[in-house]
This record gives C-alpha cells, sequence and structure tokens, in this order.
C-alpha cells in the first residue's frame, strides 16, 4: 500500500512544529493520544471548550486545515518526522469494542447482529466473523489494528497497556513538554474502571442499561471459544504487534 492509499484508509496526527506523526486505531487509546497530541501543540483548551469529545475538534476542526492531507503526505514520503502508532492487546480491545457497539446501537447495522433484546459477546464475535474486520470493508471501531504495508511508514510503537511510561519516554527523548497524564487519560467512555466483577459470561446478553452498572472484568469475556474467535479475526494485529496469544489482560 503506498502512501496515497494508505491516507484514505486513516490520517495520521500531524503538525508541521510538532516532530512526530502519531498512527492510531480507535478503541486501542486514540482519546488519550489525541489529548496528548493537542496538549503538545498548544490546542487542547481550545480543542475541549469546542465539544467534550475530543474526536469531534479532530474530525471537524483540525483535520480540515487546508492542505492538511497534502502536508502530511509530503512528511510521510520524505520520513521527515518520527512515527509512532498507539496499539493494543487484541483481548481488551475486541471487549471494548464489544462494548462500545452495546452504547452505541447504531453500529449494529456493521456487523448485521439485532441487540435490542441484548448481544452477548460471543454473538459479537460471530458477527465480526460473517462480515470481516478488513478495515476497506467494517467500522474501524471493529477492524482490525494493522494496516497492509504500515511496517514501511511506522518507526515505534507504543503499547497502550504501558502508555504513561511510553509517553514519558517520548516527552523526555524529543524534548517536548511534561503532560498531565492523569488528565488526558480521564475519558467518560471509559469502562476499566467499573470492571470489577468476575465469574465466566460469554453467552450473557448486555444492554445499554446494564452496562450503567458493574461490569465483569475482560478476562470474564473469554473461553476457550471466544479466544480463538479473538484469535482468528484478529492474527494479523498478533502478529504485527508482537501480543501473546496466550494472554488476554
Amino acid at each position: 500500500m503506498n502512501v496515497k492509499e494508505f491516507l484514505k484508509v486513516k490520517l495520521p496526527l500531524y503538525h508541521n512544529d510538532f516532530p512526530l506523526i502519531l498512527y492510531w486505531s480507535p478503541k486501542s487509546g486514540c482519546t488519550s493520544l489525541t489529548k496528548w497530541f493537542f496538549f503538545q501543540i498548544g490546542l487542547l483548551e481550545e480543542a475541549e471548550a469546542y465539544h467534550p469529545w475530543i474526536h469531534k475538534y479532530r474530525g471537524k476542526i483540525f483535520l480540515q486545515q487546508q492542505n492538511y492531507k497534502e502536508k502530511l503526505e509530503k512528511h510521510m514520503l520524505n520520513s521527515t518526522k518520527a512515527s509512532y502508532k498507539l496499539v493494543r492487546n487484541p483481548y481488551t480491545r475486541a471487549v471494548s469494542s464489544f462494548l462500545h457497539t452495546i452504547s452505541n446501537p447504531q453500529l449494529k447495522s456493521e456487523i448485521g447482529v439485532e441487540i435490542n433484546e441484548g448481544l452477548s459477546f460471543k454473538q459479537f464475535l460471530y458477527g465480526l466473523k460473517e462480515v470481516g474486520v478488513d478495515i476497506k470493508s467494517i467500522n474501524p471501531h471493529f477492524a482490525e489494528q494493522y494496516i497492509k504495508g504500515e511496517e514501511n511508514l511506522i518507526q515505534e510503537y507504543i503499547y497502550l497497556e504501558h502508555f504513561n511510561q511510553s509517553i514519558r519516554k517520548i516527552e523526555k527523548q524529543f524534548h517536548l513538554k511534561t503532560s498531565p497524564l492523569n488528565r488526558i487519560t480521564k475519558s467518560p467512555h471509559h469502562h476499566s474502571t467499573k470492571m470489577k466483577e468476575s465469574g465466566e459470561i460469554v453467552e450473557k446478553k448486555f444492554t445499554r442499561a446494564s452496562l450503567r452498572e458493574t461490569i465483569p472484568s475482560y478476562d470474564s469475556f473469554y473461553n476457550q471459544e471466544t479466544v480463538e474467535l479473538v484469535k482468528t479475526l484478529y492474527q494479523n494485529d498478533f502478529k504485527a504487534y508482537g501480543y501473546s496469544q496466550n494472554k488476554r489482560t
């Protein structure tokens, strides 16, 4: 995949006065990364004032700058900036994508499932299996993170599981501002703080109302069947980013 084709799939975060090009995928910590980026270029206050959901500003204001794509393409082609991509363990990301679907019923059409009476994680995965997870043919919240040919563009990966440590290292390496990570990584749509229950619930049907309650831990969504489904669906992510297929957290 050449740069022009890549940019049709995903627009990374870029600013002329910022030393990095940042690649990301939905449900992989993109909100925290975007807030960090805007903080570093002095736009976080403006972005949050525009809308509490940071991606509104990113999509409707920041990416609409004149010649944004053309300038980005030039830097990508000439490798004039360091390139980093934020990635996440496919096991936890699959659960996060599932919970996002429950919270946003309009996404049900993407995988051909009915969630009015609730949706289980196993049903969700089989729905994905039917339509596939190629980013060109499905909503990016469900698609695999890996994009064919990205290894020719990306120099380093940031693993969400070590986000804070990696960000501090990058800030030091590139002489960037020390960011308020406690603020940047806090988001009302994150479920991890409520995920305290245990016990296998792969076939339990969830609704929007049930998400207001305590949610089982990531590990609770897995048995051998759902493990194998995620392994198969996101095999390219496991391979590209080196995550263990036997470790689910």
